[in-house]
């Protein structure tokens, strides 16, 4: 027994999903599902219909075809037991036994009908263990998964450091642009600033001096401002 392909076509001929199992050629299996329908006669009971080079065994659900394409070497009670099987999966799998709803879970029935047929050959299993299966999740795919959400994990943490520091950077900016030991100073001229000293030590000088009238020291007071102006 070699199945070829498992496929589900609508009435008119149009693929909704199809598992080759098998090398062969996209032209060639869209060929074998493009003849298919032409070769079903309508209200004839037969669940399989032969051409020059192979056979297809059918069965109808709803309005489409469930079908697997064989050489003509096949076992045929094996085909329809494999038919049978893959019948039963299809209502588990698929959202409701219609067009959109066999589209929309193509990847799911594939998957099914990989656990049922294995390079051409119908594997040993229930529709319970095809289930089973399908559901397992290997020890390569969740340590896949841990390494993924560790990298995720790593760039946020990365991400809030970087949004810290700009945020960090901004008020830093803001705190020198408002001190006036920074921003004010860095924009006078060196004359500027030794008229605003001179003046500064004149002012302080003077107050002393004013507090110190009459003493004998005023006038050291008056040399000490002259010297300290001289040397600005």
């Amino acid at each position: 027994m070699v199945v070829l392909a498992a496929s589900i076509v609508t009435k008119s001929g149009k693929v909704l999903v199809s598992r080759q199992f098998v090398d062969m050629s996209r032209i060639r299996i869209e060929g074998l599902l493009a003849a298919f329908p032409k070769l079903v006669g309508t209200g004839k009971q037969h669940t399989y219909v032969e051409t020059e080079n192979v056979r297809y065994v059918y069965q109808p659900i709803e309005l489409m075809y469930l079908l697997l394409v064989t050489n003509k070497q096949s076992n045929i009670l094996e085909d329809l037991e494999t038919l049978r099987l893959l019948s039963k999966l299809v209502p588990e799998y698929a959202m409701s036994l219609d067009e959109e709803g066999i589209c929309k879970t193509a990847f799911e029935l594939i998957f099914a009908f990989d656990e049922v047929i294995s390079l051409g050959h119908k594997d040993n299993v229930t529709v319970a263990q095809v289930k089973q299966y399908c559901e397992m999740e290997s020890h390569e795919e969740k340590l896949h998964k841990l390494v993924m959400q560790s990298k995720i994990n790593e760039t946020k943490d990365v991400m809030k450091r970087k949004a810290s520091e700009i945020d960090k950077s901004k008020v830093s900016a803001e705190v020198f642009e408002l001190h006036p030991s920074t921003f004010y100073w860095k924009r006078l001229t060196l004359l500027q600033v030794k008229v605003l000293i001179t003046s500064f030590i004149s002012f302080s000088l003077k107050r002393i001096g004013a507090r110190r009238e009459g003493s004998c020291h005023y006038n050291q007071w008056a040399l000490e401002e002259s010297r300290v102006a001289s040397m600005i």
